[in-house]
């Protein structure tokens, strides 16, 4: 079997052909055509007919001659001409009339089918109100129209069920908001000390003006005390305004928003938030403040399309309100709307330029819309103005290791760990990017802060394999791989990696264990199939070997290591045409390799290929002049082929160089022949 350069001989698997032992282990990673109606028109009659009559009686009748038997004779008969002028002018008017009800027609006026046809249309399309007041005008013309109140009975049904469908939905969504918090409402105990009646000041009654700036200065004292989280006293500023002015709708919103900003997650408080954001709404349906305290309920409670659509609601109103521009921008961006949520934290940043978190969520926006570049400014701007804003960092790090600039990402990484020690998530990114680069020394200190961290999460345990098995250290490589395994059986990297590290401690039996494993997980996985290949290979299994390497070779056909591995198994089952197909593929994948380029020469060799097999050991050994071997090899062939001379002294050149070569006895034999 042939072998690598300076390896010890075995017995070959084939009679005609030596074998590369070694070889190489792969590791890892309508137009639609819109017709338009046809409109039929009545047709005009060809010819207006006169109101004239068709004949008229003259004023003096004609005065007929007596008639006698005598004179009858040879005179006309002007009885009988009239009669039959009577019959003439009849058949006349029966003929017109004939005529005008066969062949000529009369005007006609569509304007009411039109009608009836366009007010259908308009209901088909959901428009109801311009189908009624189409109706509405046939009505005016005729409001006995059966057809017409038919349909408009019809539209006016309609409508109501979709108004009526519509409000049931608010209604809905409101009342699924009052009934997830006014079940089981908890009693809650107030630990402050009731205020005594006699240390409370009623309001009495004062000029309006005066009541208005009570009203106002209450509300406004409130709201301070909220802002210092003294929820109790700003509710009671707020109750004593409501009191001076029941109708208070800015006191009515400010009590709602600090119900919900005490406790949004207490029922009871949610439930008095809406109540008294609905009744603000009622009174000034122009206050932003209670469609903001409703939208926050609506996004605590993950309706994000109703929280949308109530911060909306209040830029409509205060336009200038950055804080809901980012909420909507969030809820927006949780919609995946994000061009939506783009525009929303833009104009956020219009108005509060160093808000640094909305330049982190535009950023993370951008990423979805797949603009990296924007990405990258936008998380730059929010670690400009929040220097200790580790999650920015690690975004900037993440832009950077996509782009391959590795540097400038284990940089940000460290900065982020650097600020957040304790994030399990900016130590692993570091140790990443360490990884990616090579740098697996470098890589291992993060690793262990991670594992402190989490000992048991299954990304980082398979991590510190991969940088304790590339430092050569199998034993503890082992270790954690396996921990990785038992967190996460069905991670297939996992098992692969487990297998790859029992191959590099010899244990053939536990290595083909998880690289089955990983196989069995992904039947198209193709690093364990090359690695597998490879065991049954280098063990003569070549019957097992074959479909392993074959199913990767149609997944990867430019992998040198499937190529030439399929190389050598053929070699070894005598099929050297097959041999040689994917030993040259594998040459052409790695010019500088010398294992299958001896191994085409033995199969051309073995076919009888003489000058092919020559050609490949002698660009061998220009390649390798130590691959010790191919000179063997090569002169065997021209011994074959009676040239002697060549053969000898290609065979001493061999000693010379190589005094120990394994098979020296073999050739001095063939020297003493020459």
């Amino acid at each position: 079997m042939a072998k690598s350069p300076d390896s010890s001989s075995k017995k070959t698997p084939s009679k005609k052909a030596d074998v590369a032992k070694k070889n190489t282990t792969g590791t890892s990673k309508a137009k639609n055509t819109a017709q338009k109606p046809s409109v039929k028109t009545a047709k005009n009659s060809a010819d207006n007919k006169s109101n004239a009559p068709l004949f008229q009686d003259s004023a003096e009748k004609p005065v007929l001659p007596l008639k006698t038997k005598a004179s009858t004779k040879g005179k006309i008969d002007y009885k009988l001409i009239g009669i039959i002028a009577f019959v003439l002018v009849i058949l006349v008017i029966a003929i017109i009339l004939l005529m005008n009800l066969l062949g000529g027609e009369k005007p006609v006026d569509n304007t009411r089918q039109n009608t009836l046809i366009l007010a259908q249309r308009y209901f088909d399309q959901g428009e109801y109100d311009r189908a009624l007041s189409l109706l509405e005008d046939l009505l005016i013309k005729d409001p006995n129209d059966q057809e017409v109140l038919d349909l408009q009975k019809k539209i006016i049904e309609e409508k109501q069920k979709k108004d009526q469908a519509a409000a049931d939905k608010e209604k809905q969504d409101m009342d699924r908001l009052i009934d997830s918090v006014k079940e089981n409402d908890p009693i809650i105990i107030n630990n402050n000390p009731p205020q005594k009646e006699e240390n409370y000041e009623r309001p009495t009654a004062v000029p309006s003006n005066l009541k208005e700036k009570q009203v106002n200065d209450l509300i406004t004292k409130g709201r301070n005390l909220r802002d210092n989280e003294k929820f109790d006293e700003a509710q009671k500023a707020f109750d004593d305004a409501l009191k001076i002015d029941n109708k208070s709708a800015d006191a009515f919103a400010e009590k709602g928003k600090t119900y919900l900003t005490k406790d949004p997650d207490d029922p009871a408080n949610v439930r008095k938030a809406i109540e008294n954001s609905d009744k603000a709404i009622e009174l000034d349906p122009t206050l932003s403040t209670p469609h903001v305290t409703k939208g926050d309920i609506y996004n605590n409670n993950k309706n994000y399309d109703s929280a949308e659509h109530e911060y909306t609601q209040a830029l409509l109103l205060d336009p200038k309100d950055w804080e809901t521009l980012y909420k909507r921008g969030v809820v927006q961006y949780r919609l995946r709307k994000y061009s939506d949520s783009k525009n929303s934290f833009e104009s956020c940043l219009a108005i509060k330029k160093d808000f640094y978190k909305a330049h982190y969520n535009l950023g993370l926006t951008y990423n979805k819309l797949n603009q990296p570049t924007q990405a990258l400014v936008a998380f730059q701007n929010a670690v400009t103005y929040q220097q200790d804003f580790a999650s920015g960092y690690t975004n900037i790090g993440i832009i950077y290791q996509q782009k391959g600039e590795l540097s400038k990402a284990i940089s940000n990484f460290a900065l982020a760990v650097k600020y957040s020690p304790t994030s399990l998530t900016s130590q692993t990114n570091l140790a990443t990017a360490y990884i990616a680069k090579g740098d697996y020394k470098s890589a291992e200190a993060p690793l262990s802060s991670a594992l402190a961290i989490d000992p048991n999460q299954a990304e980082t345990n398979n991590a510190m394999a991969i940088v304790k098995y590339e430092l050569g250290k199998f034993n503890d490589a082992i270790n954690y791989v396996l921990k990785a395994v038992d967190a996460k059986p069905d991670a297939k990297e996992y098992q692969y990696q487990a297998g790859l590290t029992y191959e590099a401690l010899n244990d053939s039996d536990s290595a083909i264990k998880y690289y089955m494993n990983a196989i069995k997980l992904d039947g198209n996985y193709v690093k364990p199939q090359i690695n597998l290949g490879k065991i049954y290979t280098d063990n003569g299994m070549y019957d097992m070997a074959l479909p392993l390497l074959t199913s990767a070779y149609q997944s990867e056909p430019n992998n040198y290591i499937v190529n030439n591995n399929l190389g050598n198994i053929y070699l070894a089952k005598e099929l050297y045409a097959d041999s040689t197909k994917y030993l040259i593929k594998a040459i052409s994948l790695k010019p500088a390799e010398s294992e299958p380029r001896y191994n085409l020469g033995l199969a051309y060799k073995a076919m009888d290929k003489l000058v092919d097999a020559k050609n490949t050991f002698s660009e061998l050994i220009k390649i390798n002049n130590s691959y010790w071997d191919a000179y063997y090899e090569y002169a065997l062939i021209f011994v074959k082929e009676g040239e002697n001379g060549t053969a000898k002294t290609l065979l001493q050149t061999l000693l010379a160089k190589k005094p120990d070569y394994e098979k020296r006895s073999e050739v001095q034999d063939l020297l003493e022949k020459l």
